[in-house]
């Protein structure tokens, strides 16, 4: 009996310890936006502003080099932002531009306004079997987020969870930072692209729904040329 109750112990202890590494965030690496463009899929460290973030999923997608010092984020994603906290921590950042892909929650203007940082809000719907880049919301949030990269302002992006909604519109802008005007490896990007999915939980309460921006998004990053809108 009490070795039986030893292997159950050990046996809930393992599947604990597996729930809790899938929860867990990964912060992982785009490539500078200045350098030679091959995806690198190490996991950096996070900036040391960034440590300790108030906001579930927080993590930064595209780096840039500033003319002196170290490089820094440029595009960041996460969950719904909770608070005054929050949004202090955004404009502490450097956060000039935050883009909302909620429905029904729209971005707290008096603390972005506190902050100095302009708020957007883009409805985006998931609706099963269609492609998420038809939607015209989704495209009008690219194009914003796109012109912010280029101009160099921070852009933070987010949804509820931080996993579909977000991850979907931060791969698009991962592919247009990788690929546009650029050479790179197709398989390398096509595996960051799935990793980075991965980790931040786009495939966490997932279901059917959602299959078709699974395959949406694959197709970006195997075919961007058949995609002319990432790169225009």
């Amino acid at each position: 009996m009490t070795y039986l109750r030893i292997v159950v112990l050990s046996l809930l202890t393992a599947v604990t310890s597996a729930a809790h590494a899938e929860e867990s965030t990964a912060i992982t690496q785009l490539p500078q936006l200045d350098t030679k463009p091959v995806v690198e899929v190490s996991t950096p460290a996070m900036p040391e502003a960034a440590k300790g973030a108030p906001i579930k999923n927080f993590g930064v997608v595209v780096w840039k080099n500033p003319e002196r010092g170290e490089k820094e984020g440029l595009v960041f994603r996460g969950g719904q932002p909770e608070g005054p906290e929050a949004y202090k921590f955004l404009g502490e950042l450097g956060v000039k531009t935050i883009i909302n892909l909620r429905t029904l929650r729209d971005t707290d203007q008096n603390l972005c306004a506190a902050n100095g940082i302009e708020c957007l809000d883009y409805s985006v719907i998931p609706v099963p079997g269609i492609k998420i880049h038809f939607h015209s919301n989704f495209k009008r949030a690219f194009a914003k987020a796109a012109s912010e990269m280029e101009a160099g302002r921070k852009v933070f992006i987010y949804c509820q969870g931080g996993r579909h909604r977000t991850g979907a519109l931060v791969s698009a802008l991962t592919i247009r930072s990788v690929v546009c005007g650029k050479s790179y490896d197709k398989t390398e990007l096509r595996n960051y692209m799935e990793k980075m999915l991965k980790d931040f939980g786009f495939y966490n309460l997932c279901g059917k729904a959602l299959n078709s921006w699974a395959n949406d998004i694959r197709g970006w990053a195997k075919n961007p040329e058949k995609n002319k809108w990432i790169c225009e």
